[in-house]
């Protein structure tokens, strides 16, 4: 038996509204805005945020004197190290008191050079004597100590010679020998002239006659050689103090020191950078005049920077030593920060009629954590505390 298929019914398809681009956009723009507005309001009520500057640690490097900068040596910008030259001054009376000075030295110098050249030439002269004396002095002392070994054989030397030397019968009557002495008549006449020269005073008398003492002579002889050998030793000093080489000598040694302080002085003209670190911008350019204690230009050292953060002086309890802060630096870039020193004084700020308004502290906030930014020194830096 055959169903008859019943007939199949379609429904339409359901349709949807149609949105346009517009308020698609409308739509999620505000989403957007409500989705920031939210997370806005959510860090709002976290954190509250100030404005700090970014600084470093620096030193001022003055120009020490009076003068006028003639060249700057490095740009602002540039890395420096300790004692490099930054800037060249001029000062016109220092070179011409300079050159002045150092022609003084030179001409004493040459002055000196020819005082001691004539003492030197005066000295070797006068040795040469003291020398001749010392000879003289030694062939005496030989001619004494000759003359008393013959007394010790002839006490009557200076009348008894003659006799000595007559041949013959005639012997001494303390000779026992009866062999005669063999003296020549002449060697007793050269005996006789050098005994009779000797100024030796006398010490012993035998038979009326005067005897030559060994001992006294050799004393005599020994003190007036030493009296000569002294007087060498003292001669370079007595001459110099006579020709006043001494007085020279200090005129030019001050001479000396006057021209070291002026050089120290001309040195203080080549400024040089006390610190390491990155020069600043230059306070005085080429040609201007600067005072001794004037600033010339700052240096910074880079690797302690740390942030100047102002804030009312009501908040300083809120910012103890020790406060870790949340950083945003320009460029989008995060870091971190810890309060590290309160300066004890304030700084006022004035409203438009002249009054005295709040008072507001600089607190100093260094690096925590990772390294910040390299930035140039003064940019603003957004500081966040959590509430």
């Amino acid at each position: 038996m055959a169903i008859a298929a019943s007939p199949r019914t379609v429904e339409p398809a359901q349709e949807f509204p149609t949105v346009s681009p517009l308020r698609m956009l409308l739509v999620c723009g505000s989403a957007l805005l409500v989705g920031y507005g939210v997370v806005l309001g959510y860090e709002t009520v976290r954190f509250e945020e100030f404005t700090g500057y970014l600084q470093a640690t620096s030193q001022l490097i003055v120009a020490g004197r009076e003068a006028t900068l003639e060249t700057l040596r490095v740009a602002p910008g540039d890395e420096v190290a300790t004692g490099r030259p930054l800037a060249d001054l001029t000062d016109a009376m220092l070179e011409r008191r300079v050159r002045e000075q150092r022609h003084d030295v030179e001409t004493r110098e040459r002055e000196l050079a020819r005082m001691e050249a004539e003492r030197d030439s005066r000295i070797e002269q006068e040795l040469l004597e003291i020398d001749d004396r010392i000879f003289d002095a030694r062939i005496r002392a030989a001619e004494l100590s000759r003359k008393s070994r013959a007394n010790r054989y002839e006490p009557f030397a200076s009348e008894r010679w003659p006799d000595l030397a007559l041949p013959g019968d005639h012997y001494p009557w303390w000779n026992d020998d009866p062999k005669p002495l063999n003296f020549d008549v002449r060697d007793a006449n050269l005996v006789r002239q050098m005994l009779n020269e000797v100024p030796v005073a006398p010490q012993e008398k035998r038979g009326g006659q005067e005897v030559v003492d060994k001992e006294a002579a050799d004393r005599f002889c020994s003190e007036r050689i030493e009296d000569l050998e002294q007087r060498k030793r003292d001669l370079p000093a007595k001459i110099s103090r006579s020709m006043r080489i001494d007085a020279e000598q200090a005129r030019l040694d001050f001479a000396k020191r006057e021209l070291a302080l002026l050089e120290a002085e001309q040195a203080l003209l080549t400024v040089r950078a006390s610190v390491p670190g990155r020069v600043g911008v230059f306070f005085k350019q080429a040609g201007e005049r600067v005072l001794p204690q004037e600033a010339l230009v700052q240096v910074f050292d880079e690797e302690r920077p740390f942030l100047v953060l102002q804030i009312p002086s009501s908040r300083v309890a809120d910012f103890v030593p020790g406060t870790e802060l949340e950083l945003r630096f320009p460029g989008g870039r995060t870091g971190s920060g810890r309060v590290t020193e309160i300066p004890p004084q304030t700084t006022g700020a004035t409203n438009e009629a002249g009054q005295r308004g709040a008072t507001y502290v600089d607190v100093h906030v260094a690096p925590q954590g990772a390294l910040w930014p390299e930035l140039p020194f003064g940019s603003q830096v957004t500081v966040r505390r959590a509430r």
